[in-house]
């Protein structure tokens, strides 16, 4: 590959305690915890708006925050103050949802989405803004962290790219959320990547649904004959669940490929939307 040296200096936008790179969930915690303990938190994030996987991909789901043998939540802290704000759970109590801890299949059937609870992307985009901003976090969207700058065994700086160019970033600490380990790998840090690789998936909505369990069997059953007489190619589930009234999605498509090359990830996106 050729290589082109591109040499500028750049103007220094911040200099906080924490940086953390990434909002999704992970970043979220991450950045509240900081700021709440006293410290000067920027959170940047490449979208424009935090939340990560949980905004970005249809279907809002937190999975395992339900013991099914009790129906009782087994995840408490901030995960649980951000569904109390959205009205998903109340304080002491399971969340909204209709489980029988007994396991009556009448029950089952009729409300296939029992344990998990679900909320709409844009409701949790609200709450992600609200309990960063009363936090003190500083967030910075539309903000792609690019490099870093290491010095002796630590990262100085961070560069990221938005309307302004490239900017840096000079934080006393950096917390990687990228999802990615973007950040650790540019800066040197160890990593270990597994020859055989967890296919990409993309989601897809369906409007006017109604979901039953009788559905996912069916649903099931047609892409297994579809894939054996060679109609389709790689698949996952499905998952259907409800999104939001009669709308459902489909965790269902998978395509082969390394998400951290940008060719392979551009495809993934391509392909995905043809098998939907």
């Amino acid at each position: 590959m050729a290589v082109v040296q591109y040499t500028k200096s750049l103007p220094l936008v911040a200099k906080p305690d924490v940086l953390v790179c990434g909002t999704g969930l992970a970043g979220i915690g991450a950045a509240v915890a900081a700021a709440r303990n006293g410290a000067s938190v920027m959170a940047v994030d490449r979208m424009g708006f935090a939340g990560g996987f949980f905004t970005n991909i249809i279907g809002s789901a937190f999975d395992g925050f339900v013991y099914e043998g009790t129906g009782k939540p087994v995840v408490g802290g901030l995960v649980f103050e951000m569904l109390e704000r959205m009205g998903v759970v109340q304080s002491g109590q399971s969340p909204n949802l209709s489980y029988n801890v007994n396991g009556d299949f009448t029950e089952v059937e009729k409300y296939p989405d029992r344990v998990i609870p679900r909320t709409d992307p844009e409701r949790f985009k609200k709450a992600s803004d609200d309990v960063l901003t009363e936090s003190g976090v500083r967030s910075l969207f539309h903000t792609q962290v690019s490099d870093v700058i290491v010095k002796g065994e630590r990262v100085d700086t961070v560069i990221a790219s938005n309307k302004d160019g490239l900017v840096a970033i000079k934080p006393r600490t950096v917390i990687d959320a990228t999802g990615d380990a973007d950040v650790a790998a540019w800066a040197g840090c160890p990593y270990e990547k597994a020859e055989s690789l967890q296919p990409m998936s993309l989601h897809f909505r369906i409007g006017f649904v109604e979901l039953t369990f009788e559905l996912r069997r069916k649903c099931a059953a047609v892409l297994e004959k579809a894939r054996a007489e060679g109609k389709i190619g790689l698949y996952g589930g499905p998952w259907p669940a409800t999104f939001s009234g009669r709308d459902i999605y489909f965790n269902v498509i998978r395509t082969p490929g390394d998400a951290t090359n940008p060719d392979d990830w551009t495809n993934a996106e391509i392909q995905g939307r043809r098998d939907a």
